[in-house]
């Protein structure tokens, strides 16, 4: 299966989250301990 559509992505989007990521020793990191956290407590 081949298709020629790209997904496009404002440039306001991809400042945003470089911006969070930088903020408090990464937000992404954040969420990903946050979403364990959830994860073993529902267990």
């Amino acid at each position: 299966l081949k298709t020629d559509k790209q997904l496009e992505m404002p440039v306001t989007h991809a400042k945003i989250f470089g911006w969070y990521d930088n903020e408090l020793g990464s937000y992404v990191n954040s969420l990903s301990k946050l979403t364990n956290y959830i994860a073993d407590k529902s267990m």
